[in-house]
């Protein structure tokens, strides 16, 4: 999580495309790593947790969501 925050401390206005898309690339990757590790600990997100993520670490909104 430090290393997510330290991508998103380092965004400027004035980075190129570019760079703002290698950025969101390792933020992603990072994110991903993140989620394989469980879900987040109640220190972390409160004992709400995050909207969209369930106990199990899982995303998405479960029964809440539909395609059709």
């Amino acid at each position: 999580m430090k290393k997510i925050c330290e991508e998103y401390a380092a965004e400027e206005e004035s980075d190129t495309t570019e760079l703002k898309r290698k950025r969101f690339d390792k933020i992603s990757d990072l994110m991903m790593k993140v989620q394989c590790t469980g879900p987040p600990p109640t220190e972390l997100v409160g004992d709400e947790g995050l909207p969209g993520v369930d106990p199990s670490g899982a995303l998405g909104m479960g029964d809440q969501c539909s395609i059709m």
